[in-house]
């Protein structure tokens, strides 16, 4: 589920794309997703993403240089929205290939589409954190999060994940925009928290800033996102605040 996370909150906005008056209306989309990892490397993956107004059997996606199309995945119970996200594995140091990619879509009945979608070649990097200002902030009692100014990105938000389990998603700020900076706090009945979830002193935490960038002139399809992950520790002493 954290995988899919990172894109899904644009889904918002991309639905907005289904033709309303169309009983059989799907679209499709791809992006490049760039993640500095915590020793600063700079690694890239496709995401491919396809979604309808009605229920779906089947979505593959072609491309010139595949042996074969590759299947997407369901991502809901009612089969609306298929995609093909990368695992911590599927990110290399080449860019993913550009060009058209072709998505074939059965709907729930036996109809079909096919559509194309182009990957361009623009790769948005994600930022760079500033170490002397992310780290705990023990004045205000919050973590503090620091990274260079960058003007290319639409959206930001902060997301912190338990160091046993990656998987487990225990913090995720709302999306904001313009910022080079952020204050996580814990209050209680904070809906950003995990429900009933309190970080414990001295514990230490994966954080990603993850950057969106829409594709210009639109704000209904993503041009990419980045991610910049590292480790930061919740110091506490009040965390109750």
């Amino acid at each position: 589920m954290r995988k899919l996370f990172y894109f899904i909150v644009a889904l918002g906005v991309f639905t907005s794309c289904l033709d309303a008056e169309d009983n059989k209306s799907a679209v499709g989309d791809i992006y490049t997703e760039c993640i500095r990892t915590t020793d600063n490397q700079l690694k890239y993956a496709p995401v491919m993403i396809c979604q309808s107004n009605t229920p779906l059997d089947a979505v593959t996606v072609n491309h010139s240089t595949f042996a074969s199309p590759l299947s997407l995945t369901a991502f809901d119970s009612y089969k609306t929205t298929f995609a093909k996200v990368p695992g911590e594995t599927d990110y290399k140091t080449d860019k993913p290939v550009t060009g058209l990619y072709t998505y074939n879509v059965t709907f729930a009945g036996g109809e079909t589409k096919e559509m194309t979608e182009n990957l361009k070649g623009e790769v948005v990097e994600p930022p760079v954190i500033v170490p002397e200002g992310t780290k705990w902030n023990s004045e205000k009692n919050q973590l503090d999060f620091d990274w260079n100014d960058v003007t290319n990105f639409d959206y930001y938000s902060i997301r912190l994940y338990t160091i046993e389990d990656e998987e487990k998603k225990v913090y995720v700020s709302p999306l904001f925009k313009n910022a080079s900076s952020y204050e996580v706090k814990r209050k209680q009945n904070d809906k950003y928290w995990a429900y009933e979830f309190t970080p414990n002193n001295n514990q230490e935490f994966k954080y990603e800033v993850v950057c969106y960038k829409m594709e210009e002139g639109t704000t209904s399809r993503l041009e990419g996102i980045a991610r910049t992950k590292g480790l930061i520790t919740w110091v506490g002493s009040d965390s109750s605040n």
